[in-house]
């Protein structure tokens, strides 16, 4: 017979307590007396920081963002999915290799398609990480959704309580890419030949018998402490512009800082762009280079990355990126106007630019009544990109309720979740780029401010 649920559960409580279960019903967690220990292996253990903001995680080459298959776990009884690589390689640049992603290579050398996709990053670094799964409709399967879903992040599976609606066809995650722990080599290190040469603090004549890594980290650092770059920019107008704002052809003053600077080798500096183009290689340790850029003129949302690289004196590699994103704006504002057209959408007194819709946005209201016999009040209009996909709500952050949407009745007839209902309107903004808008309104006057938050 096999342990019954009950015991199970017994059981897993005393271990995330740090104590073995040696009787499930005479003995409390507290009353147990043999400990236990939980073994991490040097492999799952992550050892570079993850940014709450999931775009400098990707720039930096920490995490990629996936849009991973899901496939189902025949064994599940129709519960669970398993998140693997899709066919093709994500889009975008690899911050090693340069070039675009490559399954076997650059931050996916350990990555395969079709394999399953393990140690995806957490909300709890950041809710903007949030899994995002779609049906085979790709209607986005929303948090509340009844099938009562959850993704564990770490072993890849999609799990659904109720086997219910659309099958499950496609997840948006991060997958964290950068290095374990296992990457640093822990074996001591035994030799008994003598250096032939000092080599920063290890001084000709050494032997090494055991030596530890912390240990020779310990004499090759000290005096020759470790360079890296501090900064790197270059006055591009900004690191987030609207589509269609150009990067005009011509010079560029391209800026950096460095850490010990003597333990730079001199003349490797090398800065590329984000085409993999070399603008420079061979150049000193100036902390400044005017270079020249071609023209970039993106007519859709997109980035570009330029990179500068050198060698330590120790001959090892030293990096950093600069990234310039374009997107479209995301206009939003409170008015008693019906809007139907471009020049209403703009006329909107609030925008930004972000990367994805979701965020919580400031809204203004009004100080008295409107309208001619002093009646009347505002609609909240948010006037969303097409491309960064349809909301599913729109909720108050103080009272944390749902806002009533407009729908079909009231002139929004667009819907693909069924959920949020819009007006799609076409905007040429002013740099003579063309998108398609979802406009989105509150059902009812809402005069006072609010912040709200869009999902």
């Amino acid at each position: 017979m096999s342990l019954t649920f009950s015991t199970q559960a017994v059981i897993a409580f005393k271990n995330l307590q740090g104590k073995s279960n040696t009787d499930s019903v005479g003995k409390g967690v507290n009353n147990e007396s043999t400990g236990i220990f939980f073994n991490v292996s040097s492999n799952s253990v992550w050892i570079q920081p993850i940014s709450p903001t999931p775009s400098i995680s990707v720039s930096s080459g920490v995490a990629i963002a996936v849009t991973a298959s899901l496939v189902y776990d025949n064994t599940s009884n129709g519960h669970a999915y398993f998140s693997t690589w899709p066919t093709t390689p994500p889009s975008g640049i690899d911050p090693v290799t340069l070039v675009p992603y490559s399954y076997g290579s650059g931050v996916l050398v350990k990555a395969s398609s079709g394999s399953i996709i393990n140690n995806s990053i957490s909300p709890s670094y950041g809710y903007l990480y949030g899994a995002k799964p779609y049906d085979s409709s790709l209607n986005p399967i929303s948090v509340g959704d009844v099938r009562n879903w959850i993704y564990q992040y770490n072993s890849g599976v999609f799990f659904q309580e109720e086997v219910v609606g659309l099958t499950p066809s496609t997840i948006s995650l991060y997958v964290y890419v950068g290095e374990y722990l296992s990457d640093i080599s822990v074996n001591p290190y035994t030799n008994i030949n003598s250096v032939q040469n000092s080599v920063g603090g290890i001084s000709q004549g050494t032997t090494f018998n055991g030596t530890t890594t912390n240990q020779m980290f310990d004499l090759l650092a000290y005096p020759n402490l470790q360079a890296n770059f501090t900064s790197f920019s270059f006055n591009s107008g900004g690191n987030v512009l609207e589509v269609g704002n150009p990067i005009n052809a011509g010079t560029y003053t391209f800026n950096w800082g460095t850490t010990f600077s003597g333990n730079i080798v001199p003349s490797t500096i090398k800065i590329v762009s984000g085409t993999g183009g070399i603008l420079v290689a061979g150049a000193s340790n100036s902390g400044s280079s005017n270079l020249y850029v071609g023209l970039i003129n993106p007519q859709v949302a997109t980035s570009s990355t330029w990179q500068i690289s050198a060698t330590r004196t120790n001959n090892t590699s030293m990096l950093d990126t600069y990234t310039v994103n374009w997107n479209w704006r995301l206009f939003y504002g409170s008015t008693s106007s019906d809007i139907t057209t471009s020049s209403g959408i703009q006329g909107l007194n609030g925008y930004s630019l972000p990367l994805n819709r979701f965020g919580t946005y400031s809204l203004s209201g009004v100080t008295s009544p409107v309208g001619p016999t002093g009646l009347g009040g505002v609609y909240k209009y948010f006037a969303i990109p097409s491309v960064i996909g349809e909301a599913t709500s729109f909720v108050d952050s103080l009272s944390n309720m749902s806002i009533l949407m407009a729908g079909t009745s009231s002139g929004f007839t667009f819907s693909s979740n069924g959920i949020c209902y819009y007006r799609q309107i076409s905007v040429m903004n002013g740099y003579g780029a063309t998108t398609n808008y979802n406009l989105y309104r509150s059902k009812n006057n809402l005069n006072g401010p609010m912040n709200i938050v869009i999902n």
